[in-house]
């Protein structure tokens, strides 16, 4: 039986949501079982395919693309239990690029298929990176005055709830705490809802998965390899084509009226291109 062992990935969310769970899907076809070593919390993204999971956390999340900056080292006791498995993973972002660039993929629908705690009808991934954590990426949380403005305006008028990690996130007044929920629940409630907002993160690309219309807001590309966002929210890692409307005026920092009337432009159900509001 060839066995293929992928992992363990420690990188960001995103790197992991559009730059890897599809490879290795892709890759799985050529293997009789796959087992994939990822943080326990994403175990979902790889259900469809997986023959078996096994969470390991490098017990940070100070990430960059594909690497965790200070978290302990793999010590390889996974792998320890397939012998003569095809061994598969990246350890930088350098070999990233190298072995991964290009490298095919295949992409699913998250969250039909598993039954909802409940309706809401706006989603929001209010980011709260601790001053801490990743090193420059605490600047990218949208002010808590911010959010708590926001929920008030739109629980006027929808159900709305809070998603993420409860260490990375936080729960704005006027919004449903669901940040306990394992994250097939949390893509549950983004698939049914009618919209996802929050600044560029890996749940705002995950949305997308979902084929939840979402609200993104972000720097405006430059063409550096590192402000490309625009480009990947509208068609890069937008593989199923889903409604977003991607936010650059006031970068980090749009004001509450834009991000406001940018939600209630995709809680109608408004259909068509990407918009960007810049």
């Amino acid at each position: 039986m060839r066995t293929l062992v992928a992992g363990p990935f420690v990188g960001e969310f995103g790197w992991e949501v559009m730059g890897w769970q599809g490879i290795i899907r892709a890759f799985s076809r050529r293997y009789d079982r796959t087992v994939v070593i990822s943080r326990p919390e994403q175990a979902y993204l790889y259900r469809d395919f997986c023959d078996r999971f096994i969470g390991w956390s490098p017990g940070s999340y100070r990430t960059a693309g594909y690497e965790c900056r200070d978290g302990r080292p793999y010590d390889g006791e996974a792998h320890a239990g397939f012998p003569g498995c095809a061994a598969f993973s990246v350890s930088n972002n350098r070999e990233a690029t190298r072995r991964l660039t290009g490298a095919p993929q295949e992409f699913i629908r998250f969250g039909g298929e598993v039954e909802p705690v409940g309706s809401f009808d706006i989603i929001v991934h209010a980011r709260a990176i601790p001053e801490d954590g990743a090193a420059g990426k605490a600047a990218r949380n949208w002010p808590a005055g911010h959010w708590h403005a926001l929920v008030a305006l739109l629980a006027r008028e929808f159900r709305v709830a809070a998603i993420g990690l409860p260490g990375l996130a936080m729960v704005p007044e006027g919004a449903t705490d669901c940040r306990h929920l394992p994250l097939d629940g949390q893509c549950a409630l983004m698939h049914r809802a009618r919209c996802t907002v929050g600044p560029s993160s890996g749940p705002m690309h995950l949305a997308s998965l979902c084929g939840s219309p979402h609200v993104v807001w972000t720097e405006k590309d430059d063409g550096s390899s590192v402000r490309i966002n625009v480009r990947r929210y509208a068609t890069d890692w937008n593989p199923l084509g889903t409604p977003v409307s991607i936010i650059t005026r006031g970068a980090w920092r749009p004001d509450i009226d834009t991000v406001l009337a940018e939600v209630r432009r995709r809680a109608s159900q408004v259909r068509g291109p990407p918009v960007l509001v810049e």
